[in-house]
């Protein structure tokens, strides 16, 4: 990600556009899901298991709305979802010494 991002700003200085920028929502949206998947299925936790998989199914959209303003607004309604939501109810879980 680091290597792509680096190549996106150096794009952008360079005056060839941003559009590299518009390819890292859906890119980091499934990134981020695979990762979430993944360690929610070896943790065995199924909220992370669902919001993984939340995750990944959203870049199907998020690729349909790439160019669009909508795109900004799907990234925040995913990140609210399957990151947010499940970082509440992972830690109404936890005993109160803890959190």
């Amino acid at each position: 990600l680091g290597a792509y991002f680096t190549g996106a700003f150096l794009a952008a200085l360079l005056g060839q556009g941003t559009g590299a920028f518009m390819w890292s929502v859906p890119m980091v949206i499934g990134l981020y899901g695979l990762a979430q998947f993944v360690s929610g299925e070896m943790a065995q936790n199924r909220v992370l298991s669902i919001s993984g998989t939340a995750a990944i199914a959203s870049t199907v959209p998020a690729v349909l709305l790439m160019n669009t303003p909508y795109i900004v607004l799907l990234g925040s309604a995913v990140a609210a979802i399957s990151v947010f939501l499940p970082g509440i109810l992972l830690m109404r879980n936890e005993p109160s010494e803890t959190v």
